[in-house]
């Protein structure tokens, strides 16, 4: 306990201590309950004054004029206490320092006890950040604790996960080569899923001596990597979570007593004597003339990430819009490679919204497409995903009368021969197909497909891409499906765009704030040094972003590794509905879009239906 000194006693010791000789005590947050002065001299906290003024062993700071040092803080008393007088808190008409578990606050809002486990940090109410001390057996991101047993979130000791490359696996906490086989003389200390050592410890993933993974039933836990009956009941002073195991019961995350199930708080809620308790969250438009976030502290709302004014929810910007007047909007600096449509940035490449530098989107007129930002008449695999004709008209859905791919061209079919809709050339099927030909077919005569002039294989119609209509393109055997097929080359570079997800309809969201509504959906996608989010869209199981431009990224970097997080945007805590780590495979960038259905980092899990992109090439 920190006790304070009388005056006297402070003086009476520091003569003494003169003249013994010329030992000093260091002025320090330890050694000083007020402000440190810039010779090194503590100022008691009850002796502060507007020249010195300062609490927790800080430097001591002098007040403005007219303003006065009360706890440690300056500010004016005059008509109250407010935004306008303290840089603080309000408790009353009296201004506090407003860095206090029993009083936190910033610019002159209300002060708040802070609930449960939390502590004042900079004038909020946060719960403790994850780090060695908190999380010492796993590993942290974005300041939430993970286990870090899995390729998406690795790691140990409290520090950063780490997402393994797609030829490592996490073992033991740590992304080490995948040995391309996983059995018991290559795992023999945990269990093998889908290919990968896991350490075996997981309620999902349990086993050991290389055996198969196996997820223990409910009522059950992994104790030496083996499912057992759980051990925790009414003997619990606690609660159990989710893995069978005893624990305190006295956090937000798991709370609760007599060895009951834990319960997560909602976002309104504390971990108060281990029950679930409903807290009184004051920021409103009646006191907050920026943004609500969500720990229910009145934020200035001119920032990125808490942006927003009348004492609404924050939001956090999407990619391409900044913080403006208290706003998300879209201007020429933040949406610099592309095009603004009302507070929407865009690609700046489509032909219904195309721009450059920030500027407004223009729809380009008549059958102009839009290439590298500008309005074209001219036709190329740029504008162009069918063919183009000889007005420079782009077909994107290949006919008898306008058949082709990927901006050559459009070929007349005529005679005998038709489009063949996979190839986008004129065929013969009655002469050649499948039956009569092992490479593909174009005109009814059977080519070897192995060239940029004729690709394909059993008999399809012959693709036609590389030369100057389609470089970004080449003939090649596809690495994932071992097809052979017109494929996106490596050097080529892509928009990224997020069209859809869908999530199951089946979990009860926000239940504590909202009732059972839907997640409010959003996007995290990073491809090599980019990443971005996505706006979150409104309340659904089914989010429609749009073709929300995102970045662009190297075609290589795009079929090495694409990491997504979708998650529910909240007023309270955000809900992860899934980390993902996929790859995108080159005849997919030909074909500018793939469903993602399944997630082989995360196969089990339940709330995941799809996500679906769309790729606009950007360059060869």
């Amino acid at each position: 306990m920190n006790k304070l000194v009388p005056l006297g006693l402070v003086v009476a010791v520091g003569l003494f201590a003169s003249a013994c000789g010329d030992s000093k005590t260091t002025c320090t947050p330890s050694t000083c309950s007020g402000c440190c002065t810039s010779t090194g001299k503590c100022v008691p906290a009850n002796q502060t004054t507007a020249s010195y003024c300062g609490k927790g062993g800080g430097t001591c700071a002098a007040c403005a004029s007219g303003e006065q040092c009360t706890n440690g803080a300056c500010g004016t008393q005059s008509g109250g206490c407010n935004a306008t007088n303290c840089k603080g808190c309000c408790q009353g008409t009296q201004c506090l320092g407003g860095d206090d578990k029993a009083a936190c606050g910033t610019g002159g809002g209300y002060c708040l006890p802070c609930q449960g486990t939390k502590t004042c940090s900079a004038g909020k109410c946060a719960s403790a950040p994850c780090n060695a001390t908190s999380n010492p057996n796993g590993c942290c991101y974005n300041g939430a604790a993970f286990p870090g047993d899995n390729p998406s979130l690795c790691g140990k000791g409290g520090a950063a996960c780490k997402v393994c490359k797609s030829n490592e696996q996490c073992t033991n906490h740590a992304c080490t080569p995948a040995t391309g086989t996983c059995d018991p003389t290559t795992c023999s200390k945990g269990c093998c899923q889908n290919g990968q050592c896991q350490p075996g410890t997981g309620v999902n993933a349990c086993g050991k001596g290389g055996t198969a993974c196996v997820a223990c039933a409910s009522g059950q836990q992994c104790q030496s990597q083996t499912c057992q009956a759980s051990t925790c009941g009414a003997s619990c002073p606690g609660c159990c979570d989710k893995t069978g195991a005893c624990v305190a019961g006295t956090s937000e995350p798991a709370c609760g007593k007599g060895g009951t199930q834990c319960q997560a708080c909602g976002a309104s809620q504390a971990c108060q004597a281990q029950v679930c308790t409903d807290v009184t969250v004051t920021c409103s438009p009646a006191n907050c003339p920026g943004c609500c976030d969500k720990s229910g502290q009145c934020q200035k709302g001119d920032v990125l990430q808490l942006c927003g004014k009348g004492g609404g929810p924050c939001q956090a910007c999407a990619s391409g819009q900044t913080c403006l007047s208290q706003t998300c909007a879209c201007t020429t600096s933040s949406c610099s490679t592309g095009c603004c449509q009302g507070t929407t940035c865009r690609s700046g490449n489509e032909a219904a919204a195309c721009g450059g530098g920030g500027t407004i989107c223009q729809a380009c007129p008549g059958s102009q497409q839009c290439s590298n930002h500008a309005c074209s008449s001219t036709c190329s695999h740029l504008t162009c995903y069918g063919c183009c004709d000889s007005q420079q008209v782009c077909h994107d859905t290949p006919n008898d009368s306008y058949c082709g791919y990927f901006g050559l061209p459009c070929q007349a079919c005529s005679g005998s021969n038709s489009c063949d809709l996979w190839g986008g050339v004129c065929n013969d099927s009655s002469v050649c197909d499948y039956s009569s030909c092992d490479g593909c077919c174009i005109n009814g005569q059977c080519k070897g497909g192995t060239l940029d002039s004729g690709c394909g294989e059993y008999g399809i119609g012959c693709e036609v891409c590389g030369g100057s209509y389609a470089p970004h393109l080449y003939c090649g055997i596809d690495t994932d499906t071992g097809s052979r097929e017109c494929l996106a080359t490596s050097s080529s570079t892509w928009d990224v765009l997020v069209s859809s997800v869908e999530a199951k309809a089946t979990t009860v969201w926000d239940e504590f704030l909202e009732g059972d509504a839907p997640p409010e959906l959003k996007v995290l996608v990073r491809v090599g040094a980019n990443s971005e989010w996505t706006a979150p869209a409104a309340e659904g199981y089914y989010a429609d972003f749009g073709n929300s431009y995102l970045f662009t990224a190297s075609a290589a970097d795009l079929m090495t590794s694409i990491h997504f997080e979708i998650w529910d945007d909240d007023v309270g805590p955000d809900d992860l509905l899934i980390s993902c780590d996929e790859h995108i495979y080159a005849s997919e960038l030909k074909l500018q879009e793939t469903k993602i259905t399944t997630c082989s980092s995360d196969p089990q899990n339940a709330e995941f239906i799809s996500i679906t992109f769309r790729f606009r090439v950007k360059s060869p």
